[in-house]
């Protein structure tokens, strides 16, 4: 676990501790685990071609992840523990997710989202997503790439588009359940922690890839209205 009130201690000059030694390990231990399920599964020229990018970018991202991660563990607001030997955040998971709104009537939920979106959207701001596939429910961390003032309507960089009232307004994830949802402490721990659920209850937390983790790391507790900045 990452010792909040040791943050000036993180990194010495040479920038390899032991917490951030240890951190690197399993983020490259998670990473190279995904990245041969993507071998395996689409063995497509082009595919080889991606594949081959990807790790020979993972060492920068790797590093940057875990210099991030160990910067944000360390302030005093944050929530969550940082587990350097897994590379992932913890807290306690609730026994039922969250719930998203069905009907697209007024509600106050989604009046309070769309208020608050109003106020607050801005561009690589973080935003919780319920996404609900094949009978699992989790909680997705996504940031905002573009906000049409018009239309009252936001782009997420993976989930698409949604209106202020957290509908989903894209096609290709018809098959998918989505709702964007106002970002409180329980939406956003959940989804910093790779929270999910089914009809019985939890399941074990799914690993974030390296991409949400460093987004984790630009969430500012507890408010949500603002971007960290990444240390490098």
């Amino acid at each position: 676990m990452v010792n909040k009130t040791g943050q000036p201690d993180i990194f010495n000059p040479v920038g390899f501790d032991s917490q951030f030694a240890e951190l690197c390990n399993a983020l490259y231990a998670a990473e190279l685990l995904q990245l041969s399920g993507m071998a395996s599964d689409h063995p497509q020229a082009e595919d080889i071609r991606l594949l081959r990018r990807r790790l020979g970018s993972l060492s920068y991202y790797v590093q940057r992840a875990a210099h991030a991660l160990l910067v944000s563990a360390a302030k005093p607001e944050h929530p969550l523990q940082l587990d350097v030997h897994s590379g992932n955040w913890l807290a306690k998971q609730k026994t039922t997710p969250p719930k998203r709104n069905i009907s697209q009537t007024s509600s106050s939920n989604q009046k309070k989202l769309a208020e608050w979106l109003a106020s607050s959207a801005k561009l690589a701001l973080p935003l919780p997503v319920y996404v609900e596939s094949a009978g699992t429910i989790r909680i997705a961390l996504d940031s905002i790439d573009e906000v049409d003032w018009d239309n009252k309507c936001l782009h997420l960089n993976q989930w698409g588009w949604f209106d202020f009232h957290g509908f989903s307004q894209s096609d290709e994830n018809a098959n998918i359940q989505l709702q964007l949802l106002k970002p409180d402490k329980a939406n956003m721990t959940a989804a910093c922690c790779g929270h999910q659920w089914n009809a019985k209850g939890r399941l074990q937390p799914y690993p974030l890839g390296l991409r949400t983790l460093l987004l984790s790391a630009t969430v500012v507790w507890p408010k949500f209205t603002s971007v960290d900045k990444l240390p490098f």
